[in-house]
């Protein structure tokens, strides 16, 4: 299969590392509340709490919560398919690959740097394994000439 090709396994590993951080994210953002008082509590003042934001919409806290945590799976959703799926859209352009890698590295690295700012240990966790595996990612790419025994092609 392309997606398993040895210059491209740093890319395929992290990409589904990318997916599975999407399916915790989900799990881990709408898993039922802890029994604490206190969070208990927090959840109903952000449930009560309504902000006026145009187009005649008044969400809670609450929802607004919800909506971003749907929204960082969407994202990780994403970031997982476009490194599966535009490497396989070109199989032959290094390209591709590196561009796709760069890409994610540098989502990654945004990722990483907001979990370090705001304190939170399990995306920090995952974004901490996946910088080195996108890493090798850009760097692993084999250039088209070393595939193809020859000259390098007019791709660059």
């Amino acid at each position: 299969m392309a997606i398993f090709r040895r210059d491209r396994v740093f890319l395929t590993v992290a990409s589904f590392v990318l997916l599975l951080e999407a399916v915790a994210h989900t799990f881990g953002a709408f898993a039922a509340l802890p029994d604490d008082p206190a969070v208990q509590g927090l959840a109903a003042a952000m449930r009560e709490l309504r902000t006026p934001l145009g187009l005649g919409m008044e969400p809670s806290a609450w929802d607004i919560n919800r909506s971003l945590a749907l929204a960082m799976t969407v994202m990780l959703l994403l970031m997982g398919a476009v490194g599966l799926g535009l490497p396989a859209a070109a199989p032959d352009d290094p390209r591709v690959h590196r561009r796709t890698a760069v890409i994610l590295l540098l989502a990654n690295l945004a990722l990483l740097a907001t979990w370090i700012a705001y304190r939170v240990p399990p995306p920090l966790l995952f974004q901490a394994v996946l910088t080195p595996i996108l890493l090798l990612a850009v760097l692993r790419v084999t250039p088209v000439a070393s595939r193809t025994g020859g000259r390098l092609s007019d791709r660059r």
